[in-house]
């Protein structure tokens, strides 16, 4: 489950990190030319201030696919087993918060706010 957090505490839009920059233009690129991926209605897609995108998706492509519908960087919510060997290290970087579902706890709301 994305969401978007387009500004942070003094108000500046945040930049992307090289790994989520090269992710996200990845798939960019790639859902256009291997799904002719586009955004319908972009123009009514919440530009300035946060908003939380809750997304059912039926596959591991669905939360990019809904991130790059976005210019700017997309914070996700994702299931802490995902967070395992190259994945611990790449997740973070593509802004992911681990939650963990079976003891639900502060600690990742508190990362969320």
């Amino acid at each position: 489950m994305p969401f978007k957090h387009s500004k942070n505490l003094v108000g500046a839009t945040p930049k992307m990190k090289t790994t989520y920059w090269i992710g996200h233009t990845l798939f960019r690129a790639a859902s256009k030319a291997f799904f002719q991926y586009r955004v319908i209605g972009k123009d009514k897609l919440v530009q300035d201030g946060s908003v939380l995108i809750a997304a059912n998706h039926e596959s591991f492509l669905d939360p990019p696919l809904v991130g790059i519908a976005y210019d700017d960087a997309v914070h996700y919510l994702a299931r802490k087993t995902l967070f395992r060997g190259f994945f611990a290290w790449l997740y973070p970087r593509w802004n992911s918060i681990p939650i963990d579902q079976d003891s639900p706890d502060m600690s990742s709301l508190k990362k969320i706010v």
